[in-house]
């Protein structure tokens, strides 16, 4: 156990989980990492010093150990880099974003062996979000950028993988610049940052975002049928919990129907 006193790990939170055990975890404007469940252990004291600097890690003896130039490698020292740490807090976390999301599904493949047809098939995946893709590719370009700065690799594939189109019309999809001034004005624990969280994590329509509750939420993982296709029966979606989504789940009060209910 360390020696070290709570006033230590001032950005450290208690919360029970589905089972009732007692976990810890990490939030600081914006950014969460899960801490495990032993306070003050070793395992808890490196995940929660590698949360300080930017960084989610697994539990366990070397659960944390990352492969020597993967994605997840990459992404690490990007957290490190000046580039990265001369951002505004508000632009880091939803670069974060970005790339955690990215990192869970590609984290261990290789940095120096990504291609520009692995890049195409990846911004491919996201083409029903084009924006979304396109925020992924310009993150994309800034690690392959660095990762030629390391001399793991002679070139930068992205550049020559063209972005998606947006469409025009309809709506307008929101940037990432739009996305972090958002966030810089509704604070956590507001139903405006609960709102954008939500629609964020799960892609869900308005329409679907503000029915969903616990009902919805199975183990780590949310599921629930997109209103507009319920005279056909419904599309069921069915997603992982992402941190920052639980988060918000956590938040809500246990009474409460659904996550965006507001009192009185």
């Amino acid at each position: 156990m360390s020696r070290r006193s709570r006033k230590e790990f001032p950005w450290a939170s208690a919360y029970h989980d589905r089972h009732g055990k007692r976990r810890w975890r990490f939030r600081r404007k914006g950014f969460s990492a899960e801490l495990g469940s032993e306070y003050g252990s070793a395992d808890f004291v490196r995940r929660y010093e590698d949360a300080v600097a930017g960084l989610r890690s697994g539990p366990g003896a070397g659960a944390g150990k990352t492969i020597p130039k993967s994605i997840s490698d990459l992404i690490a020292r990007y957290y490190r880099s000046a580039e990265f740490l001369g951002l505004r807090e508000s632009t880091k976390t939803t670069y974060r974003n970005t790339l955690e999301r990215f990192r869970e599904e590609h984290g261990t493949k290789s940095a120096v062996k990504l291609e520009r047809r692995h890049i195409k098939t990846i911004l491919a995946a996201k083409s029903e979000t084009p924006s979304a893709a396109n925020n992924l590719r310009d993150r994309l370009k800034t690690l392959m950028d660095l990762a030629v700065d390391l001399e793991w690799r002679r070139e930068n594939p992205v550049p020559s993988v063209k972005p998606l189109k947006v469409r025009s019309r309809g709506f307008h999809t929101w940037t990432e610049a739009e996305i972090e001034k958002y966030y810089a004005t509704h604070k956590p624990g507001t139903v405006a940052h609960s709102a954008m969280t939500i629609m964020l994590y799960t892609g869900a329509a308005r329409s679907d975002a503000v029915r969903l509750g616990r009902g919805n939420v199975h183990g780590n993982r949310l599921r629930y049928r997109r209103l507009k296709t319920e005279d056909s029966g419904g599309v069921l979606i069915d997603i992982p919990i992402h941190p920052e989504l639980q988060a918000v789940i956590d938040a809500c009060p246990d009474q409460a129907f659904t996550f965006l209910e507001t009192a009185g």
